[in-house]
């Protein structure tokens, strides 16, 4: 399952993994995903590929599939945001997040995931099946993480942020390519 995470969502393991370390926790907790799906989300150096683009058509036309291609920055868009501002302020604030950086962390080189993310992750991937997408996208683990009765999901769904809507999002064309 782990192999079907997307380049975005692996991102949001590496910051959950620092804010688990921050927190000095023994492991990864739903809060601590949480906490890097918002990451992730308000980055504003994330881009995504245009596939509209032409240089992006002419990959993926082709036949065998490279491995790796590295797209001029005429190929790159800004993504749209799915957490308004306010409401990623919000939650980090509620969950008394600071965000630091790496070298900030403590020593531990690796914090396994806690029973609750490993459920997580679970049904991030059933929902990654369900709507046919190729990979499990930070959306597909927002809406499984909206399922755990933890602080950040009562406080996103406080926020009027709720599993019906993350659904409706990953139902849009588009949402997980």
């Amino acid at each position: 399952m782990r192999e079907n995470l997307s380049r975005r969502a692996w991102f949001v393991v590496l910051k959950s993994l620092l804010a688990a370390r921050r927190q000095g926790h023994d492991s990864i907790e739903a809060n601590d995903l949480v906490t890097g799906i918002i990451v992730e989300d308000q980055d504003p150096h994330s881009l995504e590929l245009n596939e509209q683009h032409p240089s992006v058509k002419r990959a993926r036309e082709m036949k065998p599939q490279p491995k790796g291609v590295l797209f001029p920055l005429e190929c790159w868009i800004a993504r749209e945001l799915f957490l308004p501002n306010e409401i990623a302020v919000s939650v980090l604030q509620g969950l008394k997040a600071e965000l630091i950086g790496l070298d900030d962390a403590p020593g531990k080189n690796g914090l396994p995931p806690s029973i609750e993310v490993d459920r997580i992750l679970d049904t991030a991937e059933q929902l990654r099946n369900e709507f046919h997408h190729s990979k499990i996208e930070p959306l597909h683990i927002l809406a499984a993480a909206l399922c755990e009765p933890c602080e950040a999901s009562r406080i996103l769904k406080e926020a009027g942020i709720t599993e019906d809507r993350v659904r409706g999002a990953l139902k849009r064309p588009g949402a997980a390519e």
